[in-house]
């Protein structure tokens, strides 16, 4: 689905609007030295393509972000609010 200026990997919309919605987006990164810098570009990524538009339109509030990088086994969490 496609909000502010791209598509976004991951989003849950709750049913009502008084409930968090959620946005994650992923990055893969080619080593595990740069896993804590693409976990927090994913973060900024959200904020950048202004993925948040689809969550203001439908009247949310409170919206968890995480930008989240991965290389194998290990993963690297970002969270923003």
């Amino acid at each position: 689905m496609e909000s502010g200026y791209g598509r976004f990997d991951l989003a849950l919309f709750p049913t009502r609007a008084d409930r968090a919605g959620v946005i994650m987006e992923f990055k893969a990164a080619k080593t595990l030295k740069t896993l804590n810098a693409k976990a927090k570009e994913a973060l900024a990524q959200i904020e950048t393509n202004a993925y948040l538009a689809e969550f203001r339109r439908r009247g949310l509030k409170e919206i968890w972000r995480y930008g989240i990088a991965f290389r194998g086994k290990k993963v690297k969490i970002e969270i923003g609010r």
